[in-house]
């Protein structure tokens, strides 16, 4: 699973607003994808950012993100 289908993934199953620290957490915590060197807050702002301007994420109040459904 790529980190961008991780984001997805986690968003939607939280059915919630997550801030992107805590979703990187959570693909971490279930091994959903590997971040391989990278630092995974970095990458997981990096592709929400992707994934804002792709228009399947926004930004929600308070820094956090929820997937667009």
């Amino acid at each position: 699973m790529t980190w961008a289908d991780a984001i997805l993934t986690v968003l939607r199953e939280a059915g919630e607003p997550m801030a992107y620290k805590d979703v990187a957490t959570e693909i971490l915590r279930r091994g959903l994808a590997d971040p391989g060197e990278r630092n995974v807050d970095i990458l997981t702002h990096a592709e929400m950012t992707r994934l804002q301007n792709r228009g399947l994420v926004s930004s929600a109040p308070r820094g956090k993100y929820r997937i667009c459904e």
